[in-house]
């Protein structure tokens, strides 16, 4: 905006004739190039400072010019070429920002001194209370995730509240802040808000008192009859249609529209929420709810996808809703499913029918979890070779609209030291049930049946949940060890002994930290440093878990070796040429195999009965025909030609693992 100067008497006399008003005009500071013509119908009142005017613009529909029409200006700073027409009742200290279109709108003021969003209290997981959580500009899904659930470490949490604290007076200010390029058309009131570059506020119905983190490359669009209070908003999200958000965080990437309505919640990266509603939810990256019936409450979810009608409970009419559920990453719920808090569901399980056994399946991945004749039926493990499984970890990421520098960290690995740790306590859990065969009958079961957790496994089922689990497993390890067999310098024998002697962690437990996964200690030793002081600012906080998360390969690799000792129960540099190749062989067998039931899967959407209601007019040949035009061939369909694509380039990897194997690998054991 450059210098101001004051007004020239005959702008005054030009601005009066205009029909504006100002009780003191030494009041008012212009810019060089401002220009009186296009200041109409405005009354000034206290220090107000406008910058370059008379700019020709073009919009989609006509062009105008920049300045002030018909309006009240109160305490504000106007950039160069803003355009401000018809506010109905006034905008008041305010700084507002070059290339800005304010239009059509009643109210716009900082009414009191506040940190316009940053420092509101939620009541995530617990309505009523306990895992209050202060809410701030840049949080990160790791921060959250820290400060809600490590309420056990006062110290820690002290630490946490303090930085948040610390973030809330940064913001403090009684005047706020329009950016660079926003449109702000047809709206309300918006009150205590600052908004960011390039935003879009179009017909929103009330935004109080939050901020709009916005940007050029990521703008923030706020859309019809939308009512936002006490809010964050970080940048690429929207927020459309009657969306209704009230002590709010949503993070970047979020799409909540369609009447949605939520309360009390935080949402990170790239979650959806179209038409239900959400209370006093944690929602990590990628979750998903976009059916009107469906309700998120009092819980964790993270990957999560809720289908039509699926909802929980957290009141028990005891105590009051005080209860919560953990849905680990990659859960389902399918439609009308229902849980009844407290309940834990493990990872990239399917929820389908009615439970209320609070059931606990942290320890069974890849499970499904079915009401049968009112009971919760677990089915473990056969979740991991349905096509749905590897089709959500392949969108997810391709789903990622953040841009630039992103505030949450998420790894987007199907098979992971997190999910196939839980797959090896699952196995012995299992065989533990398997040997002790402390089986009974059940009402509505034709045979025997195990008890855990609040469900119970079919012996069939669990038999085979044991065979899934060592598929999984082996998968993993052997993707983990061929890849970076292959991507080192194996020349020699020696060569592959130093490989075989790699360093490992001796630890079966790694935590997933709201997408972030790492192993156990290292996150020991982040809670160390932040108890004792050395990471004391959200910088700090922000830098530390991105250094972990940049070392991720290199503690998976440990792992992997932990994870082929435990599982062959033999030290990897001791194994032979024909351990190796024993392993290998293992590898590649799972891998077809599960890419054999991949295929037989997605291929069962091809068959006769998927074909009903195509062709309704014609016979068998013409709903054929109508179903190949509109879903196409099997062997053509691009999921399926990537499965296809992936088994042939893990035979090549194979192949060429096999060869330096036999090439280098001692007959004998290294003792």
């Amino acid at each position: 905006m450059g210098n101001f100067r004051k007004l020239r008497a005959e702008e005054i006399e030009k601005m009066l004739s205009q029909s504006c008003f100002c009780e003191n005009w030494d009041d008012v500071s212009v810019g060089e190039k401002f220009n009186a013509e296009f200041c109409r119908n405005v009354w000034f009142s206290g220090k107000v400072k406008i910058g370059e005017t008379g700019k020709k613009n073009t919009n989609r529909v006509m062009f105008y010019h920049s300045g002030i029409y018909y309006a009240r200006i109160h305490n504000c700073v106007i950039g160069d070429n803003v355009y401000i027409y018809n506010i109905g009742t006034h905008i008041a200290n305010y700084e507002i920002g070059d290339d800005t279109v304010i239009e059509n709108t009643d109210t716009i003021e900082v009414n009191k001194k506040n940190a316009f969003g940053n420092g509101i209290k939620i009541s995530v997981m617990n309505e009523m209370g306990g895992r209050e959580i202060t809410i701030f500009k840049g949080m990160s899904a790791q921060f959250a995730y820290m400060t809600v659930f490590y309420r056990h470490d006062k110290h820690l949490l002290s630490q946490m509240e303090k930085i948040a604290e610390d973030i809330r007076i940064s913001h403090e200010s009684d005047t706020g802040k329009i950016g660079k390029n926003v449109k702000i058309s047809n709206a309300g009131t918006i009150t205590c808000c600052n908004i960011g570059d390039f935003a879009q506020i179009l017909a929103a119905a009330r935004l109080h008192c939050g901020s709009v983190e916005s940007s050029k490359d990521a703008p923030v669009r706020i859309g019809t009859g939308v009512i936002a209070d006490h809010f964050l908003i970080h940048e690429g999200s929207s927020i459309l249609d009657r969306a209704t958000v009230s002590h709010c965080f949503i993070g970047e990437g979020c799409d909540l529209a369609r009447e949605f309505s939520t309360e009390h919640s935080l949402f990170f990266a790239n979650f959806i929420g179209h038409h239900g509603e959400a209370y006093s939810v944690f929602a990590g990256p990628h979750t998903v709810t976009h059916h009107k019936s469906t309700l998120l409450i009092a819980g964790y979810f993270l990957f999560h996808n809720a289908g039509s009608g699926s909802n929980q409970s957290n009141h028990m009419y005891k105590m009051g809703p005080l209860h919560q559920g953990v849905f680990e990453r990659g859960t389902k719920m399918g439609s009308d499913s229902y849980v009844l808090y407290p309940a834990r569901v493990g990872p990239f399980n399917l929820i389908l029918g009615r439970h209320t056994n609070h059931c606990d399946t942290k320890d069974m991945p890849y499970s499904y979890l079915i009401e049968q004749a009112n009971q919760s039926v677990l089915i473990p493990g056969t979740n991991i070779k349905k096509v749905g499984t590897i089709r959500d970890a392949d969108k997810w990421k391709s789903r990622d609209k953040r841009k630039g520098k992103s505030l949450d960290i998420v790894n987007y690995d199907l098979l992971n030291p997190f999910t196939v740790s839980k797959m090896f306590r699952g196995k012995d859990v299992l065989y533990d049930l398997k040997i002790r065969n402390v089986t009974e009958f059940v009402n509505g079961f034709d045979e025997q049946v195990y008890k855990f957790n609040g469900a119970i496994i079919p012996k069939t089922a669990l038999s085979n949940g044991i065979n899934y689990y060592k598929l999984g497993i082996v998968k993993y390890l052997g993707n983990v060890f061929v890849d970076k067999l292959l991507g080192s310098e194996i020349n020699s024998k020696d060569d592959l002994q130093s490989f075989l002697h790699s360093k490992k962690f001796d630890c079966n437990e790694w935590f997933d930290i709201a997408g972030c996964v790492l192993p156990k200690n290292k996150i020991e030793n982040f809670i160390e440093k932040m108890d004792g002081g050395e990471i004391d600012s959200l910088e700090k906080f922000d830098r530390a878990f991105k250094e972990m998360s940049e070392k991720y390969s290199k503690y998976s690799w440990q792992w992997c070796v932990f994870g082929i000792e435990k599982y062959y129960e033999k030290p990897m540099k001791t194994m032979n040429k024909d351990d190796l190749t024993a392993f290998l062989d293992e590898w590649i067998t799972a891998t077809k195999k599960l890419d054999e039931w991949f295929l037989n899967d997605a291929n069962s959407e091809y068959s006769q009965k998927m074909r009903i209601g195509f062709g309704i007019d014609g016979n068998q040949d013409t709903a054929n025909d109508d179903f190949d035009e509109v879903r196409g061939e099997f062997n053509k369909n691009e999921f399926v030609e990537k499965i296809n694509l992936h088994l042939k380039r893990k035979t090549q990897l194979y192949e060429k693992a096999i060869e330096t194997i036999k090439k280098f690998a001692k007959d004998e054991a290294n003792l």
